[in-house]
């Protein structure tokens, strides 16, 4: 029941996938442990609430941080992405800058895969 608005604020909006927001951003982490901008997906973020799911209900295991913290990201950096699409959408020019921004200095700097 506590997913049910974070499942609401995925489905919500105009896009499932988007187009590049951070063509020409310099990536700072090391490509084979970076997120790409094409995995913050609506197919994506719901399947790692599935997978936080049943790491909930699951006794602890050692890759299980591995696991949430690859999950968690993928939901942030799609809701994150969502809202900078709609941002654009708007043609607010300020909250557009914006939101952009903090996607894409989420996916240069935090988008980490752990593997």
């Amino acid at each position: 029941m506590r997913m049910l608005p974070l499942v609401c604020a995925l489905l919500m909006g105009p896009l499932a996938h988007a187009e590049n927001l951070c063509t020409g951003w310099e990536m700072k982490i090391e490509p084979d442990h970076q997120f790409q901008e094409s995995d913050f997906t609506l197919e994506s973020s719901l399947h790692a609430l599935k997978v936080l799911g049943l790491l909930a209900q699951q006794p602890r295991h050692e890759r299980a941080a591995f696991e949430e913290h690859n999950a968690l990201t993928l939901v942030k950096g799609w809701l994150l992405k969502k809202a900078a699409v709609e941002a654009q959408a708007t043609a607010q020019s300020e909250e557009e800058v914006a939101q952009v921004l903090q996607f894409c200095e989420f996916l240069i700097n935090e988008a980490v895969i752990h593997d």
